[in-house]
């Protein structure tokens, strides 16, 4: 159950809808906060698939995309 915990947290804290969007490491999914009303995309990302590729380097051009885009 601890593997699953974010996910699990994730799932109580938003509704998570539909398919917005998807890549070749990811995919982005409508998410509505539950509490708040206040929609999101949410991106998943595959362990899996980062294994196979310079994870660091994805997650860290993603993470910098999202910073500079706020």
């Amino acid at each position: 159950m601890k593997k699953y915990g974010i996910l699990l947290k994730i799932k109580n804290q938003y509704d998570i809808g539909n398919i917005i969007g998807n890549g070749s490491f990811s995919t982005v999914y409508e998410a509505k906060h539950l509490k708040s009303g206040k929609i999101f995309a949410l991106k998943s990302m595959e362990k899996r698939v980062l294994a196979k590729t310079q994870s660091n380097f994805v997650i860290y051009t993603n993470l910098y995309l999202l910073i500079v885009c706020l």
